[in-house]
């Protein structure tokens, strides 16, 4: 039966998108339930055995086909298959309850940071993530599923294990072969398992973000407590570099230069609240300022405080954020 041969091929190769449609599964459960009437007896069994194996991965266009059909690869011993469905499962499992593009690879990437994120207790200050990327980023650590322990840690294990087989174990502190079976059963279990009672839909409106864009060529992770408690109050930080300003740049250079940056914070932005922290050149700042405030955003500057002192002939300053004031 051609039909069965390239729903088993689909599954070796591990064609996930075609999982998820379940055209071939589909068609092999039809054509199984018509033998049904007319299979001879001593046969039946062997007739149940691939229906059975059909029926898991053929729900129509489902993305939870990719943890049936994981369970089927395990139980055919084929493991590298089964942890491969089981992280992308998770991965298109993530992408499907908050709306991306299965086939949108650098979305895909978000899921398994998140975890990552969650599983190291990584603060929001901490996070380095393309900016137009960090909204749909915070959106997935706010994602209540990602608050069982169990659930975040398992998947962290499965994303090293899958690593550590992809890679043929050369690492420090590979898997034995004699691991591999157990460690692959264990996962299958707790993960399908975490999964089970997690809805596919989120509420279709999330809470708002709000956050802080910081546009300076001072990135957060270089401030003091003090200035990064006070930045939090407004929302989630930002880093967004201040871009270089050419000394004979003329004044129409300098508003198509701030209307590109104005344009491209209120995009990251997404229709979420945000203010934006502004200390640059000054003839740029200047008009990036008024454009955003003639948009109606708050824009704020850091003040400092200078501290000096003397050593011999040698003065040194040193300036001590005291807080953010408005433009």
């Amino acid at each position: 039966m051609s039909q069965l041969q390239d729903m088993t091929v689909e599954r070796i190769t591990c064609r996930g998108l075609d999982v998820v449609n379940a055209k071939k599964a589909t068609k092999v459960n039809g054509l199984l339930n018509d033998l049904g009437d007319v299979v001879i007896r001593p046969l039946a069994p062997v007739l149940q055995k691939l229906k059975d194996g059909a029926v898991l991965g053929g729900k129509t266009d489902d993305v939870k086909n990719i943890f049936d059909v994981a369970q089927w690869c395990y139980v055919h011993h084929l493991y590298q298959q089964a942890v491969t469905y089981l992280e992308e499962g998770v991965i298109s499992f993530y992408c499907h309850r908050h709306g991306i593009d299965l086939k949108d690879s650098a979305k895909r990437g978000l899921v398994i940071s998140a975890f990552n994120i969650k599983g190291q207790g990584i603060p929001s200050t901490k996070l380095r993530v393309d900016a137009k990327n960090l909204p749909l980023l915070r959106l997935m650590l706010i994602d209540k599923s990602l608050n069982d322990n169990q659930l975040v840690n398992s998947v962290n294990h499965l994303v090293d294990f899958r690593n550590d087989y992809n890679h043929c174990g050369f690492r420090p502190n590979h898997l034995s072969a004699n691991n591999i079976e157990k460690t692959s059963g264990d996962l299958l279990q707790t993960v399908i398992e975490g999964i089970a009672n997690v809805k596919i839909q989120i509420p279709s409106v999330p809470p708002r973000s709000k956050f802080f864009f910081n546009l300076s060529n001072h990135p957060s992770c270089e401030w003091g407590a003090k200035q990064l408690a006070e930045a939090e109050k407004y929302g989630q930080i930002v880093d967004t570099p201040f871009p270089e300003s050419k000394p004979n740049d003329g004044q129409n250079d300098i508003e198509r230069q701030a209307s590109g940056i104005v344009n491209n914070i209120i995009a990251l932005a997404n229709g979420d609240d945000f203010v934006v922290h502004v200390m640059g050149e000054m003839t740029l700042t200047f008009s990036v300022v008024s454009k955003l405030k003639a948009a109606g955003v708050t824009c704020l500057a850091s003040t400092t405080a200078r501290k000096a002192s003397m050593e011999g002939n040698v003065k040194t300053s040193i300036f001590e954020f005291v807080k953010f004031r408005e433009y």
